[in-house]
C-alpha cells in the first residue's frame, strides 16, 4: 500500500495543532504528535520522490539519463521478445561538439544540447525512449520499429535539426548508428554496443551520416578522427539540405520535418 502523501483528510488534525479542540488530555496530545509525525513523513516522501526523479534525469536536457535508459531498454527488449516485435536502438552524436565549446564557449554548447533535446522531445512518440547517453550523445529506442523505419525516422530528425535555431554559424549535424532487435542482437547490452560501433563508423566515414550495425566487429570503428570541423566552413561530407518534400511530413506517427 502506498502512503498517503496528498494531505487530504488532515484538516481536523491541523485544526488540532492550531488549538481548535478543547482540553489537553493525553489522547489529544498523542493525536497531535501523531499528526506531526505524519506531516514530517509526507515531506520526506516528497523529497525522496524528487531526488529519485533527479537521479534518473540528465542535467540540462531534462531527458532520461544513461542509467534510466539502460533499465528501460532491458524492459523494452523483454517486451519485444515476448511480443515477437522489433526494437530499434539509435545512438547519435552531435558533430564537432568539442569545437563548439572551444570556439564559441560552453554557453553556446549548452544551448545546442538543450535545442537538440527539445527537438527530440517534440519529435517522437510517447512510447519511444529518449535519453542523454553522455556528453553530446543521445540514445533513442523505438518499439515496433525495424531498420527501414528507424532510417526514415532518423532522416526526418536530421532534417529538422538542420533548421534548429542555435548560436552556431552552421546547421547542427549528427552522426548516427542504428541496431535492431532481434536483427542484430538479442540483448539490450549488445544492441547498445553495436549501435555505438555503427555511430563511430559514421564519424570515421565523414560524419553527418547514418550507419546500420553489422554482426561482425567493425575494425575501423573508434580510431582517432582528424578532420576539419564544419563549424569553420568546411564539411567532410555533403551537408543535408532538406527539400520541400522532406520538410512536409506525411506520417503522423513520426511528426519530424
Amino acid at each position: 500500500m502506498k502512503p498517503d502523501v496528498s494531505g487530504k483528510g488532515l484538516a481536523s488534525g491541523i485544526a488540532l495543532l492550531n488549538g481548535g479542540t478543547a482540553g489537553s488530555t493525553l489522547t489529544a496530545r498523542l493525536e497531535a504528535q501523531l499528526l506531526r509525525t505524519q506531516l514530517a513523513l509526507m515531506a520526506a516522501l516528497r523529497e525522496l520522490s524528487s531526488a529519485s526523479e533527479m537521479a534518473r534525469t540528465a542535467h540540462l536536457t531534462g531527458l532520461a539519463n544513461r542509467r534510466a535508459a539502460e533499465d528501460a531498454l532491458v524492459r523494452m527488449v523483454g517486451h519485444a521478445r515476448r511480443s515477437r516485435e522489433q526494437v530499434a536502438v539509435v545512438l547519435l552524436d552531435i558533430d564537432h561538439f568539442k569545437h563548439v565549446n572551444d570556439e564559441y564557449g560552453h554557453e553556446c554548447g549548452d544551448a545546442t544540447l538543450s535545442g537538440v533535446a527539445a527537438t527530440l522531445r517534440a519529435s517522437f512518440r510517447a512510447a519511444d525512449l529518449l535519453a542523454r547517453w553522455g556528453g553530446e550523445e543521445f540514445v533513442l529506442a523505438l518499439p515496433d520499429t525495424g531498420v527501414g523505419g528507424a532510417q526514415e525516422v532518423v532522416r526526418k530528425l536530421r532534417c529538422r535539426l538542420t533548421t534548429l535555431c542555435t548560436p552556431l554559424p552552421t546547421p547542427v549535424t549528427v552522426s548516427v548508428g542504428i541496431a535492431v532487435f532481434p536483427d542484430h542482437a538479442a540483448e539490450s547490452e549488445e544492441l547498445l554496443r553495436l549501435a555505438d560501433d555503427a555511430m563511430y563508423l559514421a564519424k570515421e566515414r565523414g560524419r553527418d551520416r547514418v550507419e546500420v550495425a553489422r554482426r561482425e566487429p567493425m575494425e575501423t570503428a573508434r580510431r582517432p578522427i582528424a578532420a576539419t570541423p564544419s563549424w569553420f566552413g568546411v564539411t567532410n561530407s555533403p551537408s543535408l539540405k532538406p527539400s520541400e518534400s522532406q520538410v512536409e511530413d506525411r506520417n503522423p506517427q513520426f511528426a519530424l520535418c
